[in-house]
């Protein structure tokens, strides 16, 4: 699944593309030692001034799963004979 936050209150959880990079987060730091992932742009200072920027600019949505994923839920649901 893909997450994005909006700006305009519509569904931010979304069915992932096979093989496309769709922004998931990826361990930077892993016990005392940077990962491949670390950029130098992804310090803890750049970081949060992004966080900070994106949660001021997000809107809450009323329907948090988009239709796709709620029919691969439905569909997950019923072949495991959950109603």
């Amino acid at each position: 699944m893909r997450v994005s936050p909006t700006r305009d209150g519509s569904a931010t959880v979304h069915a992932a593309e096979r093989g496309g990079d769709f922004g998931a987060l990826e361990l930077m730091y892993d016990c005392g030692t940077f990962t491949d992932a670390f950029h130098e742009s992804a310090d803890f200072r750049n970081t949060r001034r992004r966080v900070l920027e994106d949660w001021d600019a997000f809107v809450p949505s009323a329907e948090v799963l988009a239709p796709s994923v709620k029919a691969r839920l439905a569909e997950v649901a019923l072949r495991h004979g959950v109603t």
